[in-house]
């Protein structure tokens, strides 16, 4: 056979009439698949896979090596190009029904190929080890492990080990570089012999009533042309993006970080959106059911569909259900999309340095020193320091002060002490907080000794879930009768301490743990514990965040 055998083969294959730049689409996506193994590769070849050199191995191709960010935005937005294009394609092949026999094969594939594309999305997602993809992959994991009976063997598969970490990296690399690539090579190579095998579909209005095509014409040239330039004008906006829009790389990945919101990449966003609106025990519905049941469906198409038209408008089950299917995508991703800016808005001033209206100066030894030297000289320990479990009439210990109290609200408070506690209802401890006429810089200092007083373990560091909102923080807040206690605004009772102002007061980290087990934060309080998930609380703790 000549060496010329396989082009001749391509340049002399018929196509059916009313082929035009819609069917560019899968030239399109086999440039996508070289560019993605190309780029893939020179990264591979300088980063490290480990969780203590990952995040240099990356920060070093971004900012040291020569075209190295370049490569890594070609890759990063060849994935979300991937994505596109291809759910184009599927579609297109939905909305002419043409999966349907002989090409029932030809559509398994193709949504094979579209699983495999997400999952390249998602085993890549933590390899720079950043924050954005640590947080981002734990929820994913955490999703998995909603699933009755199997939830902790399948967390335990996909992380490796019991919690999220260099294991996990290098399993989710080994599936990055070796298993997915191997499994898209042959998907493709699998897709392109049915393909041949069958032929391309011709439009609905190029077909005669049997469902034929009505007359040929020829891949070479003009088809040949159309592919071209469309693959020509891919690669030029992937090079012009790339320039334009860096892959992103956040801060290296620190499990203990409060300041952080998990987000996925956008086309996860309608996703992450179900697993707003199925909070704590239905996690498993929003995260996994749905979108496995829309996949079984969507895989039995050919089965299910027994229209044996193609036209789009003998076919309204088919037309109605593509329109709904776009407009809940459409909607749950751009609602997604909001809910993430709100997020990272919310976690942005909650993570932001605490200050008064006229400004603190930062915390430093020096500040802290002097806050201790005066902690000692105005006797606070003869008030603050007495044994846990001691009359309640007394006031609080300081221990967890740091934990507990923000350091805006401390300074404010120490110029100007006002009550915040109740003994019963309506009823006040008789011993206050006197006021020392304290200087600006005075109560600066003493609110900065005391923000370093923390007991370690016992108020963990806590960061919002992505699944969280407020919304459902109100709501769950009423549904628990929270009002019974805690007063808000003109709201509720006086039992509890006053929560109307509690987002500038107490760390999200410390009402969590108040929420989650209130007796292992303050022993004997008579918070009482409501068994929440953990979704739940963080959900109220966004909500209390809110009021300041």
């Amino acid at each position: 056979m000549s060496a010329e055998s396989p082009w001749r083969a391509l340049k002399e294959t018929k196509l059916p009439a009313g082929i035009g730049w819609l069917h560019t689409l899968g030239s399109q996506l086999l440039f996508l698949v070289a560019t993605q193994i190309a780029t893939g590769i020179t990264l591979a070849l300088v980063y490290a896979p480990s969780a203590d050199n990952a995040y240099a191995s990356v920060a070093f191709i971004e900012r040291d090596l020569r075209g190295g960010s370049l490569v890594r935005a070609l890759h990063y937005l060849g994935a979300s190009a991937f994505v596109v294009v291809l759910f184009l394609h599927l579609l297109r092949v939905f909305a002419w029904g043409a999966y349907k026999p002989p090409r029932a094969a030809l559509w398994r594939t193709g949504l094979a190929i579209f699983g495999v594309v997400l999952a390249f999305a998602f085993t890549g997602y933590v390899l720079p080890w950043d924050l954005r993809g640590y947080f981002g992959t734990k929820v994913g994991i955490e999703v998995a492990a909603s699933t009755p009976l199997v939830g902790d063997r399948l967390k335990q598969l996909i992380q490796g080990d019991t919690q999220l970490g260099g294991v996990t990296l290098s399993r989710f690399y080994a599936i990055h570089v070796a298993v997915l690539p191997l499994a898209l090579v042959a998907l493709v190579g699998l897709h392109v012999w049915h393909l041949r095998r069958v032929g391309i579909t011709a439009p609905w209005d190029a077909t005669t009533d049997e469902g034929t095509a009505a007359r040929t014409t020829p891949f070479f040239p003009v088809q040949a042309a159309r592919d071209g330039v469309a693959v020509l004008g891919l690669a030029t906006l992937l090079l012009v993006l790339a320039q334009l829009v860096p892959a992103p790389l956040e801060a290296k990945a620190d499990p203990t970080t409060t300041t952080h919101a998990a987000s996925p990449e956008w086309y996860f966003f309608g996703l992450q959106q179900l697993l707003r609106l199925s909070p704590g025990k239905w996690t498993f519905v929003g995260g996994v059911l749905l979108p496995t049941l829309v996949a079984v469906a969507l895989f039995f198409l050919p089965e299910l569909d027994r229209n044996p038209s193609r036209r789009l408008r003998d076919r309204p089950r088919a037309l109605a259900s593509m329109a709904i299917g776009l407009v809940a995508l459409a909607v749950l991703t751009v609602w997604g999309g909001v809910n993430v800016r709100r997020e990272r808005a919310a976690i942005a001033e909650i993570a932001a340095p605490a200050t008064t209206s006229r400004g603190i100066a930062p915390i430093d030894s020096a500040l802290v020193a002097r806050g201790e030297a005066l902690y000692k000289a105005l006797a606070c320990g003869s008030c603050h320091d007495g044994a846990s479990g001691r009359d309640a009439n007394l006031p609080p210990r300081l221990d967890l002060e740091g934990s507990r109290a923000q350091f805006g609200w401390l300074v404010a408070y120490l110029e100007k002490p006002t009550p915040i506690r109740y003994l019963a209802e309506d009823t006040r401890p008789t011993l206050r907080m006197p006021s020392f006429d304290l200087q600006a810089d005075e109560s600066r200092a003493l609110a900065a000794y005391l923000v370093g007083l923390r007991e370690p373990g016992r108020v963990p560091d806590w960061r919002p879930s992505g699944r969280a909102t407020r919304q459902e923080g109100e709501k769950l807040f009423s549904q628990y009768q929270c009002l019974g206690c805690h007063r808000v605004g003109e709201q509720g009772n006086r039992v509890g301490p006053d929560l109307t102002h509690t987002g500038a007061r107490l760390t999200p980290s410390y009402m969590r743990s108040m929420i989650i087990a209130p007796d292992r934060v303050v022993p004997g309080t008579a918070m009482k514990d409501n068994k929440l998930w953990d979704e739940e609380a963080d959900a109220i703790v966004i909500y209390l965040m809110e009021l300041k």
